[in-house]
């Protein structure tokens, strides 16, 4: 399956916020950095978005409307992992997205706009309500 007939590597751009994920191997191979994932805006500065409402919580991509260089193709069910830029310094909610590529457009000319994501994986604290709080990602 062409993740550009069917889904998008988008969502890691969106989701970041302080860390990045520039890339993630498949098939056991890391691929190069922002090779199957779009450029964000806090590639150097590891920056939030400070405003949830803008349009910058689509894919916080540094050029909108630049795709990816690349499409992964991968077999259906298969695994993808994102690998971070930099070791998570301090723990915090983790979520990734994606969304399928509308009829007619490419991973590389989808904007991501409009209700199309789905939750693929998150990662928060355990024991709210208590005097212990751990995080898996710590």
């Amino acid at each position: 399956m062409k993740f550009s007939s069917a889904l998008t590597f988008l969502a890691a751009a969106g989701a970041q916020a302080h860390y990045t994920f520039p890339k993630g191997y498949s098939t056991g191979a890391v691929s190069g950095e922002y090779e199957h994932i779009r450029t964000t805006e806090n590639h150097y500065s590891r920056g939030p978005v400070t405003d949830v409402t803008s349009s910058a919580m689509t894919c916080y991509e540094l050029n909108p409307g630049t795709g990816a260089p690349k499409t992964l193709s991968a077999a259906a069910g298969s695994n993808y992992t994102f690998v971070v830029d930099s070791s998570i310094s301090h723990p915090g909610p983790l979520h990734f997205y994606m969304a399928k590529v509308p009829e007619g457009k490419t991973a590389a000319t989808f904007d991501g706009k409009g209700a199309v994501w789905f939750k693929i994986y998150q990662d928060g604290p355990a024991g709210l309500g208590t005097s212990s709080i751990t995080w898996p990602s710590a």
